[in-house]
């Protein structure tokens, strides 16, 4: 199966996606309960690679460090630093909107 990155639009509302060979970089923001459960699929999926994971917790460091990926306290330091072609954004629902607009 392909994984696909690249829309190219034939018409309005029907775009077709150009394969590409590279896996997804994914960001994770948020490891809790949810967080978690996203980094163990990311993990598990061939074509995904997850490229961080930013939460401040201990838990979340550590939970970085099992996974070998980096670590970051705040989500504005990761997405300064970590070129990622997807965020996965599991934090509480109110601070969804100013995450996402970072």
């Amino acid at each position: 199966m392909e994984r696909y990155s690249t829309i190219i639009p034939l018409s309005p509302g029907y775009p077709v996606l150009e394969p590409t060979q590279q896996p997804l970089s994914v960001a994770l923001i948020g490891a809790g309960a949810i967080g978690r459960l996203h980094a163990d699929r990311c993990m598990r999926h061939s074509e995904v690679r997850l490229a961080a994971i930013a939460d401040p917790g201990d838990a979340a460091r550590d939970l970085a460090a099992s996974l070998g990926v980096p670590w970051y306290a705040h989500y504005d330091e990761l997405l300064d630093t970590v070129k990622a072609g997807a965020a996965i954004v599991a934090t509480p629902n109110a601070t969804h909107l100013p995450i996402g607009c970072a």
